[in-house]
Formats: C-alpha cells, sequence, structure tokens
C-alpha cells in the first residue's frame, strides 16, 4: 500500500472536514504487484458497476449516499464496464482514461483507473460535470447540471441531461464516417457542441 499524502501530488481525500483512506490497493500499489507476480485477468471479467448500484462485490467500490466517501482505483479483467456518479450533487471530472485520476463526490484525484484497464462508461451526478472518454465506444450521461461531454475516439454515445451541456470534439478523429458519436439529448438554443480545437473540418 502506498503511504505517501495524497496532498504531496495535489490530491485531497478529504471530505466534510474529514480525511478518508483507501481501502485496497491504489494505482500504483497495483502497478506493482503487476511487475512481480502479473495481472489478474479472471479479476472482475464481466460487465461491471463502480460507485452507485456497484456490482463490483467490494464495499470500497460502492457509494450509496451524496455523503459517500469513496477513494479506490479500478482493476477490472474485462466486460463492458461503468463509473456510476449520479448520486453525487458535487461538481466532478470523471476520466475513463487508464491511469487517469478523477476527482469524485467533492474530493480530488479520489479515483482512479489501473494502467491496462478499458472502462466504458461513465455516469454523472446532479453537479456541473466532467465527463472524459477514452477510444473505445463510450456511454456518457451527465446527469442534471451544466455538464461538459468529451467523448474522444470510438463510435460514442453522449447524453447530457438536463441543464445547459457542452459536447467537445478534440480532433476530427472523434467522430467520424466510420465511428460516429451520437448526442442523444441536444436541446437547440441551450447545449453547444465546441469544434473550436479542431482546425480543419
Amino acid at each position: 500500500m502506498s503511504y505517501w499524502s495524497e496532498s504531496n501530488t495535489d490530491q485531497n481525500f478529504v471530505k466534510g472536514g474529514a480525511p478518508s483512506y483507501s481501502s485496497a490497493p491504489l494505482l500504483d500499489d497495483i502497478t506493482a504487484v503487476q511487475q512481480l507476480y502479473g495481472a489478474n485477468m479472471s479479476t472482475r471479467a464481466g460487465d461491471t458497476v463502480y460507485g452507485f448500484n456497484s456490482t463490483a462485490g467490494r464495499d470500497f467500490y460502492s457509494a450509496t449516499s451524496a455523503s459517500s466517501k469513496v477513494v479506490f482505483s479500478v482493476w477490472d479483467g474485462g466486460g463492458k464496464d461503468t463509473l456510476d456518479f449520479s448520486g453525487f450533487t458535487q461538481n466532478q471530472k470523471i476520466n475513463l482514461n487508464a491511469a487517469s485520476f478523477s476527482d469524485v463526490g467533492g474530493m480530488v484525484g479520489n479515483v482512479s483507473i489501473a494502467k491496462g484497464v478499458l472502462v466504458e462508461n461513465a455516469v454523472g451526478g446532479s453537479g456541473n460535470d466532467l465527463l472524459i472518454g477514452n477510444a473505445a465506444a463510450n456511454d456518457l450521461k451527465g446527469g442534471a447540471g451544466n455538464d461538459i461531454i468529451y467523448g474522444g475516439g470510438g463510435a460514442d454515445s453522449l447524453t447530457g441531461g438536463a441543464g445547459a451541456d457542452i459536447f467537445v470534439f478534440g480532433a476530427s478523429s472523434d467522430s467520424n464516417r466510420a465511428a460516429q458519436d451520437t448526442i442523444r439529448d441536444f436541446v437547440s438554443g441551450q447545449d453547444k457542441i465546441d469544434v473550436s480545437a479542431i482546425s480543419t473540418l
């Protein structure tokens, strides 16, 4: 287990005035163990939900209310998987890329995805959330609030939910003829599509 304080890397596991701690190995711990013993690809090899409505079979992967304190790193052997943080009211950043950190439920950098892990789907809460997809075909749902949703590569399904949402396309390859993104609930005059990072269309 890592005993280096998260504050040394600009993370913050304090919520409600009290610190939170991980009950399981975090990202670098998982990497170190796998360097020594190899990766167990049979761990949660089916479709798994982490956070609210968790099917992961471990308490530390589960959230039950907006006051829940979650600190964990996802190791997952396969299937179509979901980070479900729909019950949180705070503004969140949910990043589906491997070896990345997410700011969940009012904390900073408290959820990570281990190297070599593919998580396909994410569900935001009622705050103003930022959802970042990966190269897979992601299903990203912002929930209530004014969300920013960036699908990245792959044929993504993007749902902003209630609020004034922004759907970001950072490259022309993010949605093309071979892998088209679908915005499920675009509201004209309220939602926006941001293609400002694309130099040629």
